[in-house]
């Protein structure tokens, strides 16, 4: 089965997800955000929706997420009230793990 792995933060504002990766990722990967982006997942619950479609649309049936957090009780609760009762709802829907670091 296609999966694929992601890193990833959420909020509700499309920015701070963006601020949040783009201070940790270059001393975790040892590149900005710009030039990894496609390993990557920000933004609203609207946004990671739209995202995970992209990623079914190229194959992907799986996609586990490391989730970069500064607030894990919120961004976990976008994740299952927002985001994942709308994948379970989608026929064909690629399935998601979050992991959080």
């Amino acid at each position: 089965m296609p999966a694929t792995y992601l890193f990833g933060a959420i909020d509700e504002d499309g920015v701070s997800s963006r601020q949040l990766l783009d201070g940790i990722l270059p001393g975790f990967l040892g590149a900005p955000l710009d030039a990894v982006a496609d390993t990557c997942i920000w933004g609203t619950p609207g946004q990671w929706l739209q995202r995970l479609a992209q990623w079914q649309e190229a194959g992907a049936r799986h996609v586990n997420v490391a989730l970069f957090t500064s607030a894990l009780e919120h961004d976990m609760h976008l994740l299952t009230e927002r985001v994942l009762p709308q994948l379970a709802a989608s026929p064909g829907a690629a399935s998601q793990q979050a992991v959080t670091r």
